[in-house]
């Protein structure tokens, strides 16, 4: 009986866990090209390598590496209020998450059909305010709720929420958008947006996503 008391008192007397930063509205986002940079370590975006997607960093600084972080931000397969990632040379083939047997999967690139409900579910994901930065994005997964895109040794993934500094830094994320041309100027801006995040300093392109309104949940 008193075991009983003392852990209904321990869990009472818990710290709730700050609430994820609130969705946002999409539509500014949607039908336009991106490369997401990764707030957690600047430089790094998410790129395909055949059908799986990574993180990795602008040192692999040429066109095939622009070629593969092009991400079109569509309206999400699942409906209103999310969006889903097309390959932007792929039409029809979309970034979704997977939890298979209670075990989370690197995420992946797969054609995606009408008929396909479980992939059109695993490939729509909420927008949400940065969970680091409010001039940011983060993406809880629409099927797993509560989990939201992160890398886990460079593996893109989903994972639970954690009211962490590292979990929340590690979960949000910059899109950024691509240029028409791939040129060297568009290189150099990347560049210049990486130093000001390693410097702690404001991001010019990010400030972009400063109108998306705000929803309430």
């Amino acid at each position: 009986m008193k075991l009983t008391v003392m852990l209904c008192l321990a869990r009472s007397s818990r710290k709730p866990l700050l609430a994820p930063a609130k969705p946002v509205d999409p539509s500014s986002l949607f039908g336009r090209n991106f490369r997401i940079l990764y707030k957690a370590n600047p430089g790094y975006y998410i790129l395909n390598r055949d059908q799986y997607m990574w993180i990795n960093s602008t040192g692999e600084n040429s066109k095939h590496y622009r070629y593969v972080t092009d991400i079109k931000i569509v309206r999400g397969l699942a409906g209103e209020g999310t969006i889903s990632f097309e390959r932007s040379t792929n039409y029809g083939v979309y970034v979704h998450s997977l939890i298979y047997y209670g075990k989370v999967w690197q995420c992946m690139l797969n054609r995606i059909y009408d008929g396909s409900s479980w992939l059109r579910e695993d490939a729509s994901w909420i927008p949400r305010q940065g969970l680091a930065d409010p001039y940011g994005l983060s993406f809880e997964s629409f099927k797993h709720s509560g989990y939201f895109m992160r890398p886990e040794d460079f593996k893109l993934k989903i994972s639970p929420f954690k009211d962490t500094h590292s979990y929340r830094n590690e979960a949000t994320w910059y899109p950024l958008p691509v240029s028409k041309v791939l040129s060297e100027s568009a290189d150099n801006d990347e560049t210049l947006i990486a130093n000001h995040l390693a410097n702690g300093k404001e991001i010019p392109i990010a400030k972009e996503l400063d109108h998306i309104p705000v929803k309430d949940k």
